[in-house]
């Protein structure tokens, strides 16, 4: 098994792999580094998590949020803005068919939106971040398995 953080970003690539624009270009990275060919793409990975006990007892239950980042990478041009919108429609709209992951998570929620362009890129490239929060309660001592 392993942590529900992997688990959640391994259902996540499911969801969004297959979508019109970017297609099987789905990676869970943090690495900007995509041959051209690969592009549009998507990055997914995770970041800062609080933790917060909801019970009292042994063991305890924990509710967890978690930061997911899901970027879309397209190649700059004057169609770039547009292209990211696109994408950020079709990613919303994939994450919001099933908000649980499949019973995985309690809630998905986006909570940010912001676009810009990486310059310093063998190519230059249009990078949006589209951020959401991710709830999941596990059991202390149990970080593999969400209750």
């Amino acid at each position: 098994m392993s942590h529900v953080r992997k688990q959640i970003r391994s259902a996540v690539e499911a969801v969004l792999t297959g979508l019109v624009t970017t297609g099987a270009n789905v990676f869970v990275s943090r690495s900007i580094d995509i041959p051209e060919s690969k592009l549009p793409c998507l990055l997914i990975y995770t970041n800062e998590e609080n933790s917060e006990p909801i019970s009292m007892g042994s063991p305890r239950r924990y509710e967890n949020t978690v930061m997911l980042d899901v970027q879309a990478i397209v190649q700059k041009n004057d169609e770039s803005d547009d292209l990211l919108d696109t994408i950020a429609v079709e990613v919303e709209v994939a994450l919001n068919t099933d908000l649980t992951l499949g019973g995985l998570v309690t809630d998905i929620r986006k909570t940010s939106f912001e676009a810009d362009f990486i310059d310093k890129a063998k190519i230059q490239l249009g990078r949006a971040t589209m951020k959401f929060e991710v709830d999941y309660e596990t059991l202390e001592g149990d970080p593999e398995t969400s209750v």
